[in-house]
């Protein structure tokens, strides 16, 4: 529990820093980390560590997400973009409502 309390600092700062980079390829490149964790759960969920591994990398790759799509959000939404950036942060809250 712990370690997944720890993948939003550790997600969010790493998600920003890649933001600030190159916001195309980061949100690339973190989707793709977290569809090879997804797969990788197969041939990790049959021992705790290496699925407790697997969890941590695709809990943070997820969290990684976040600051790079509002950056997203703000930039394609220069006319209303307090607009979009809330859209933007209320569709993660419904996402979590319904997976709860």
């Amino acid at each position: 529990m712990f370690l997944i309390g720890l993948d939003p600092t550790i997600g969010n700062y790493i998600g920003g820093r890649l933001a600030d980079w190159r916001l195309g390829t980061a949100v690339a490149g973190i989707l793709a980390v977290m569809a090879q964790a997804s797969a990788a759960i197969n041939w990790t969920s049959s021992a705790i560590t290496p699925v407790e591994i697997n969890l941590f990398v695709w809990a943070m790759a997820g969290f990684a997400t976040v600051p790079a799509l509002q950056i997203n959000m703000m930039k394609f939404g220069k006319v209303a973009s307090n607009l979009a950036s809330t859209l933007n942060i209320a569709t993660f809250n419904v996402g979590n409502a319904v997976g709860a």
